[in-house]
């Protein structure tokens, strides 16, 4: 097998070529906290995921900003000598969201206060990642026994990543851990090739063995702001057409508010990026809950990701964007949310 070491140049050329820049760059946040003797978690793939480049930049930037920085992907020093550092918003998501799937996929010994109650009454056996990327979860987490995780997103992306991790020692499957560098935690990780904004796309997953019938932890992270409006409805709507009764859906879900300043780099640092015509949360609350609810989803949780951090991450100093839009009160929503059926979770 080859290794990182022989196939580095080409592996982070090829991640150059064909994974985001955006996607690097949170993988290489990942890779930093990583580090940290006081890590919120730790990412054993983060680093080669990120590759070299993406990791050397965002590691500048963290030891170059005096100041509070409003990136998204920043952690920085402490703002007082012996104070702690402060864990950027990219940690804050990702610690929220892995709570989160361990409640819902039975992985948690507790349920913290902050978490809806009824994530953890039957713990879901089906994971599907939307637009996966370069996420590490299946070999990270403390997965329940059993877990089959399907990773959907384009085939360039999905052939890269597998190249990292074989290169790794991180299999796809728990029946080839024996031996392996960085065992997966999950029973499988199934890559899916499928086009999510074009109908029909659940289709791709039942030929992969997704049984439709079962309850399903749908994960969409980063993603649906980078979506045109239509996109996001399809996607919520076909996946809740696609999965048996109490399913839930995990999302990050940009304001649209956030998105019409998307050029104020005051608050949209790490998001110049995102098209005029991408999707975005409608606010107030209220609207984005009717809007789940057409699509076929009853919101549990709608929580603005600055409100979510103390919960997320309680006695830690956080480097995060401001509350919120001059005038408005969110603009950056973590959600959870059930699967409206007469016998999904209420």
């Amino acid at each position: 097998m080859a290794t990182l070491t022989e196939n580095g140049q080409v592996l982070d050329d090829e991640l150059t070529k064909f994974v985001s820049w955006t996607a690097r760059l949170v993988a290489a946040a990942r890779a930093l906290e990583t580090d940290e003797p006081d890590a919120v978690f730790r990412d054993p793939l983060a680093r080669v995921l990120a590759g070299p480049k993406a990791t050397e930049y965002v590691d500048t930037l963290t030891r170059g900003f005096p100041e509070k920085s409003t990136s998204l992907i920043l952690g920085l020093p402490p703002e007082r000598p012996g104070g702690k550092r402060r864990v950027g918003g990219v940690i804050v998501r990702t610690q929220f969201f892995d709570t989160a799937i361990l409640a819902a996929t039975g992985g948690l010994k507790e349920l913290y206060t902050w978490l809806p109650k009824s994530l953890s009454l039957e713990p879901i056996q089906q994971v599907v990642m939307l637009g996966a990327g370069l996420d590490a979860r299946p070999w990270r987490l403390p997965l329940a026994a059993g877990i089959r995780w399907y990773e959907i997103d384009r085939q360039e992306v999905l052939r890269v990543k597998e190249k990292i991790l074989q290169a790794s020692g991180a299999p796809m499957r728990s029946a080839d851990n024996e031996g392996a560098s960085i065992p997966v935690r999950a029973s499988e990780v199934i890559p899916i090739v499928t086009d999510f904004e074009q109908p029909g796309w659940p289709r791709a997953l039942q030929d992969a063995g997704f049984d439709s019938k079962q309850p399903v932890l749908w994960h969409a992270e980063g993603l649906f702001n980078y979506l045109t409006a239509d996109a996001v409805e399809r996607v919520l709507t076909e996946a809740s057409q696609a999965c048996g009764p109490g399913s839930i859906f995990t999302a990050t879900m940009l304001c649209d508010q956030a998105l019409a300043v998307r050029q104020h780099t005051h608050h949209m640092q790490s998001m110049r990026d995102v098209s005029k015509s991408c999707w975005g949360a409608p606010t107030p609350p209220e609207k984005t809950k009717a809007f789940m609810k057409s699509c076929g989803w009853k919101v549990l949780e709608l929580t603005e990701m600055n409100d979510a951090a103390p919960h997320v991450l309680p006695g830690r100093e956080y480097n995060l964007p401001e509350h919120s839009v001059p005038g408005e009160e969110a603009w950056y929503y973590f959600m959870i949310a059930a699967c409206e059926s007469p016998d999904s979770i209420q």
